[in-house]
Parts: structure tokens; C-alpha cells; sequence
């Protein structure tokens, strides 16, 4: 569990998410995940189960948060050996759009007073 990570991943703003469940989802991965954001072992299945959403809305949500870069799949599900889909938070995504999130806020500040 990393409460670091969780931290780090409730500064993400809002408005980088499709919905609300993104967000909500990647908070979860990330109380599972280590602190530097590998050690995610959990299943559709299982994070549906967790968050009370249906399996097809965590498939469709874990791939877009796939497709923004926030997370990776390191290993996929093997049924010969019956081991679990391996993924990882991209810790470097995040804090680039925190970032990038402070910057725009500063521009906005910097036009405010210049409006006084």
C-alpha cells in the first residue's frame, strides 16, 4: 500500500478525466501499488468488485487510463500458469500533469493581477 502514491494521485485535477471513475480507479491501483508504482496485482474483476462498478465499465476505464499513460500492464493474464494481469502507475505522467497543472494556475494568477 502507498499511501505516498495516493497522495500524489488525488493532486491530479479533475478535468484530465474522462469521469470521475478514472480517477477513482487509479486511486485504488494506487493504494495497492508500491511506492514507486509497481506491485499492481489486482484483476478487472477484482478492482470491480472492490469499487462496486460493473466489469465492463472498470475494462473500458482501466483502458482509457492505459491509452493517457497513467498506467501500463507489465504482464498480461497467463492461464497456463493462472497468474494474474501485472500493471504499474506511471508516477513520471502524473507528476508532469501536476506540473503542468501549477504552471497553468501561475499564468492565470500572473493575468489576474495585470487586471487590477
Amino acid at each position: 500500500m502507498s499511501a505516498k502514491l495516493q497522495r500524489l494521485v488525488s493532486k491530479l485535477p479533475s478535468h484530465l478525466f474522462d469521469v470521475a471513475l478514472e480517477k477513482m480507479f487509479l486511486l485504488e491501483l494506487a493504494r495497492h501499488a508500491k511506492d514507486d508504482g509497481s506491485g499492481i496485482h489486482l484483476s478487472v474483476p477484482r478492482v470491480a468488485s472492490l469499487t462496486g462498478i460493473s466489469i465492463s465499465t472498470v475494462s473500458r476505464r482501466m483502458a482509457s487510463l492505459q491509452n493517457k499513460g497513467y498506467i501500463k500492464v507489465v504482464r498480461k493474464y497467463s492461464a497456463i500458469d493462472n497468474t494474474p494481469y501485472k500493471r504499474e502507475i506511471c508516477i513520471e505522467k502524473i507528476k508532469d500533469d501536476i506540473r503542468d497543472q501549477a504552471a497553468a494556475y501561475k499564468i492565470v494568477l500572473s493575468n489576474a493581477k495585470r487586471c487590477t
